[in-house]
């Protein structure tokens, strides 16, 4: 049987600065995301994927990959 692939998508798209937390966003995906892409000028390290707050600001977004269980 082949692997289950997916993405995430995380954008702001307008408005104030946001922190966000992506085991907030995604419970299901304990085990963390990789970071495929990310806008230019947001920088983030291994510590921010695993659960610090992120800050978003306008037209700022991350495309992920969750990690294996």
């Amino acid at each position: 049987m082949m692997p289950r692939h997916g993405v995430a998508f995380v954008a702001h798209m307008g408005g104030e600065t946001m922190e966000i937390r992506l085991q907030e966003l995604f419970p299901s995906h304990s085990s963390g995301c990789k970071l495929l892409l990310a806008s230019p000028g947001l920088e983030l390290t291994a510590v921010d994927l695993a659960g610090d707050s992120i800050a978003l600001s306008d037209s700022q977004a991350l495309l992920l990959e969750p990690l294996a269980r």
